[in-house]
């Protein structure tokens, strides 16, 4: 069964990045698969998870975390790089993430009924719960 854990404030700078990706490395390290899930303008969850390369080439549409709020629109999350310790790589094919894009989730944030919005994306849930996931993680 996935569980669904979602850090949102609307407030800047109070943790919520850092309890997802503290969290999400210790789903990893338990052997579980994890997906990561932006939906801050900011991208620093996606800053953190994707090198500097990945970001200034082109990313699969399908992993922009706009499409959460998309009718039909098709979800597939991307890996994320594994993180190489010595001789040993960790969270190789445990941690995927679907990235966020500020020009198109400013939007968002800034729509009247942008609570209602976000409630309604969540509310896809369970599309993402059919990829399979332990944990989803939404930052």
């Amino acid at each position: 069964m996935t569980k669904l854990v979602s850090s949102v404030n609307q407030k800047g700078g109070v943790g919520k990045t850092t309890v997802c990706v503290q969290s999400a490395y210790r789903a990893a390290e338990r052997k579980k698969r994890v997906l990561l899930i932006d939906i801050d303008p900011q991208e620093n969850s996606t800053k953190y998870w994707l090198n500097s390369g990945e970001l200034e080439g082109e990313l699969p549409p399908e992993a922009n975390s706009i499409n959460l709020f998309v009718d039909g629109a098709v979800i597939k999350p991307m890996p994320v790089s594994s993180v190489n310790i010595g001789a040993k790589t960790y969270y190789e094919g445990q941690i995927d993430i679907m990235y966020a894009r500020e020009t198109d989730l400013t939007m968002i944030e800034q729509a009247d009924d942008s609570q209602q919005v976000l409630m309604n994306a969540l509310s896809q849930s369970a599309q993402i719960r059919e990829l399979g996931y332990d944990y989803v993680f939404i930052d």
